[in-house]
């Protein structure tokens, strides 16, 4: 099927355009994501994520950044000791302030 794309009116023309861009960056954004997430919290192995993104288009992309990453473990803030604070601000202003 031969589809003469000039011929379409110049606002299907540019929503074309516009969803091929928004695909494009889907694509890459969820690439990079991707191969720099570890492997431990991905929920499905690299290489499935890989194909998905990679052969369903549009929704691939969107399902791997909606739900193909586990949260990240939550640190526990350590609190600050009266040391703690006067050490640092030894360390911003000198010692002696």
């Amino acid at each position: 099927m031969h589809v003469d794309l000039m011929r379409l009116p110049p606002a299907a023309l540019a929503a074309l355009v516009v969803a091929c861009l928004v695909q494009g960056a889907l694509l890459v954004v969820a690439l990079v994501v991707l191969l720099k997430t570890e492997e431990s919290r991905l929920t499905l192995p690299r290489a499935a994520w890989l194909a998905v993104v990679i052969v369903v288009g549009f929704f691939g992309p969107v399902a791997f950044l909606i739900g193909g990453r586990r949260r990240a473990p939550q640190l526990e803030p350590q609190a600050a000791s009266a040391k703690s604070i006067a050490d640092a601000v030894d360390n911003l202003y000198g010692e002696g302030r």
